[in-house]
């Protein structure tokens, strides 16, 4: 509870212990309790391992209730089913987690928790409710927004139009009456072991649908991203983290909670994913490369901080890799050393790069912070198996791009695989999430790290072979 439901939030936890303990269904369910424990088992894994195995029971059992009560709309069935999506999605499993995600998404547009208009119409449902309701519908509507917000990180999602019309939880200390909704809001507390974070990261969110907005307006069709956009997004951005509280900075990386490392982590991942797009776009290939040196430096600097705050969870926060968003910055900053490296040893042409050839002579250091990316895989692996692949891909980017040779690939390869037993591969779902910006962004669905994954034995064959040789990838 400390640190994932902070990141979250889809319930209120004050209203579902209270539930638990009194064993009432109103905030709580079988449901919710089973699609929660095979999460926080991910999570425990940390902790200890044997703990992990558990967490496929609970997903078997919260599926079965899934099923159930999918057609019934109601605040702890959306926190159930996206609370079980996020289960699915970090191991492999035989439900869909997208169609957990679609299902979640449905059922809260249909109960008007977001993308409707902020008018009195649509807020009149909400007025006549206790206090304790809109409090729990204020969370778990947040809570799914961000969520859904937190996933165009990986995959091209629909806009959400509207966020919520709801207070977000903790920020209003009093009652109050919202005269434009003609709605009293009651007041919102909750747990202090919660911090600021969810505060933070539901405005956050909000900006970040603005860019949702315009990068998946049209899917499947390309769609010129100006540079004043961007710009203005990245300002934005900026404006809101200055107004944070000291306790949001890293500051004092050895006292920060987890979930305000992961907080900084998502700031600066929100931030590449609003210029990576932008530089890879392209519509931009003819603009002025001075127009684009601007662009290239923020993403720089971010992609700086983000190996900044992996090294600072390695060193000082032993439990950070309970926390499944962390991956977000591994995947970043190894996209990032891959290329560095290959620019580096010419084994790719600088045609297109995210920095320019002379900033990558500023990295000397990219292979100790390569096998970083890889440790934290292997741990992250170990409370979330769909990152088990995620070193191997990594490792498949860098045999295919000249950044490595084969036989210390598997050598690192046999290393990521010594710790955890072989299981049964279920490729077909699994690992679905994009690994190489770069690729997926020239080739749609080629990014992903179970093709990346899958291809390392070809690719180390292909070292092997071209290894001493003059061959450059284009």
């Amino acid at each position: 509870m400390p640190s994932n439901h902070t990141i979250f939030g889809f319930f209120d936890p004050n209203l579902f212990i209270h539930d638990l303990v009194e064993h009432r269904h109103e905030y709580c369910s079988s449901f919710l309790v089973n699609a929660l424990l095979a999460h926080a088992c991910q999570g425990y894994s940390v902790v200890d391992e044997s703990v992990g195995a558990l967490s496929q029971d609970f997903v078997r059992d919260a599926g079965v209730l899934w099923r159930a009560e999918r057609s019934t709309d109601s605040l702890v069935n959306v926190a159930a089913i996206l609370m079980l999506s996020v289960s699915c999605h970090l191991q492999r499993s035989d439900i869909d987690s997208q169609d957990l995600l679609d299902d979640g998404r449905f059922m809260a547009e249909r109960m008007k928790l977001f993308g409707v208009r902020h008018t009195p119409e649509n807020a009149a449902s909400f007025e006549a409710m206790e206090p304790d309701a809109k409090r729990a519908t204020a969370h778990t509507a947040w809570g799914a927004y961000s969520y859904l917000t937190l996933n165009s990180f990986w995959v091209p999602t629909r806009p959400i139009t509207f966020p919520p019309m709801f207070p977000v939880p903790c920020r209003n200390d009093q009652d109050t009456l919202d005269e434009r909704l003609a709605v009293h809001w009651p007041r919102h507390f909750i747990p202090d072991y919660t911090g600021k974070t969810f505060q933070a990261l539901c405005e956050l969110w909000t900006i970040m649908q603005e860019v949702v907005a315009v990068y998946f307006a049209q899917q499947g069709a390309t769609m010129r991203i100006p540079l004043a956009f961007v710009e203005a997004k990245y300002q934005k951005i900026l404006s809101f983290t200055d107004s944070l509280p000291p306790e949001m900075s890293s500051i004092d990386p050895r006292n920060m909670p987890d979930h305000v490392l992961a907080f900084n982590i998502l700031v600066h991942v929100a931030i590449t994913n609003i210029f990576h797009p932008f530089i890879m776009d392209p519509n931009n290939e003819h603009l002025d490369p001075a127009s684009l040196e601007s662009p290239k430096a923020v993403l720089r600097a971010s992609i700086n901080q983000l190996q900044r705050l992996i090294l600072i969870s390695r060193l000082y926060h032993p439990h950070a890799h309970a926390l499944s968003v962390i991956s977000s910055a591994v995947v970043h900053v190894s996209n990032t050393i891959i290329r560095d490296a290959a620019l580096q040893k010419q084994t790719i042409r600088p045609d297109f790069t995210i920095t320019d050839q002379g900033s990558t002579d500023d990295n000397p250091n990219w292979h100790f912070y390569f096998l970083m990316c890889l440790a934290a895989c292997q741990d992250l692996g170990a409370c979330f198996p769909v990152f088990e692949p995620v070193g191997k891909g990594l490792l498949a980017m860098a045999l295919r791009d000249g950044s490595m040779s084969a036989s210390e690939a598997n050598r690192l390869k046999r290393t990521l695989e010594g710790r955890r037993a072989k299981v049964e591969k279920k490729e077909e779902t699994f690992g679905s999430f994009v690994l190489d910006f770069d690729l997926e962004a020239t080739k749609q669905g080629g990014g992903q790290v179970k093709d990346l994954a899958a291809q390392f034995e070809e690719f180390s064959m292909h070292s092997e072979f071209t290894e001493g040789g003059d061959f450059v990838v284009d």
